[in-house]
């Protein structure tokens, strides 16, 4: 800071230098904001790579072994492969994005209506039988009401792949894995709920699959509410519907 002393042309001197002080400072916290802001965003993105390339290996070593004699199942897992194969491609392509000036409008461009089943029948069903290839066991509970959702599909296939990754890393291999459809005053949604697994040495985690699925969900105007009683986590996954 600049001392400012009387009324002289040396204390309007004195006076601008502070402004011009305060405004640097302002600039260089923005800067730093925007620029721990990005980087989160890219290490999110990178994080999310990996989990559809966990997904991939398991459809080509399916494919590889003497499972698929069938042409029809060969065909339903080079569909899968495919698709795992399509979502790497826009993921890398948004760590491309992120690296270069972000264009708020297109992020808005790319949310949808849709049907709430439409949004996650798939996704559900893709979700309990790369568990089950992991040794979970799943119980689903599945009522499909009329609802539509305001949502972006590329987030929801980000969110579904970060928590199967997180339920074969912390579920209970011996309790069942409960996924429901949840209906409450104005807002749908899913719910997971499994037991946590115990584990001689506690798994190291960056956290940042969560982080990524709280960031989605917001842009989605969405909750994601996350319980642990006892042994029990429950996490919901809530989006503002239409009838």
């Amino acid at each position: 800071p600049v001392t400012v002393t009387g009324e002289d042309e040396l204390a309007g001197l004195a006076d601008d230098l502070n402004q011009l002080r305060l405004s640097l400072m302002y600039n260089f916290e923005k800067e730093n904001e925007l620029r721990q802001a990005n980087q989160n965003l890219i290490i999110g993105v990178a994080h999310d790579l990996r989990t559809p390339l966990t997904a991939l290996t398991m459809y080509v070593q399916i494919l590889m072994s003497d499972v698929c004699k069938d042409k029809n199942m060969n065909q339903y897992y080079l569909d899968k492969v495919m698709l795992k194969a399509v979502q790497m491609k826009e993921l890398s392509d948004r760590l491309f994005e992120y690296c270069q000036v972000m264009d708020k409008s297109k992020e808005e461009n790319l949310e949808e209506t849709r049907t709430f089943q439409s949004v996650f029948s798939d996704y559900l069903s893709e979700m309990v039988l790369f568990l089950e290839s992991q040794g979970l066991h799943t119980l689903t509970e599945l009522d499909w009401k009329k609802a539509a959702v305001v949502v972006r599909m590329d987030y929801i296939a980000r969110i579904i792949d970060n928590l199967s990754m997180n339920l074969v890393r912390y579920a209970s291999r011996e309790k069942m894995i409960r996924i429901r459809t949840v209906y409450e005053n104005n807002a749908t949604g899913i719910e997971i709920c499994n037991t946590i697994r115990h584990q001689q040495e506690p798994m190291e985690s960056s956290k940042i699959g969560m982080e990524n699925v709280r960031y989605m969900m917001e842009a989605m105007n969405g909750e994601c509410l996350e319980e642990i009683d006892e042994e029990i986590y429950r996490l919901r996954l809530l989006f503002p519907y239409q009838l």
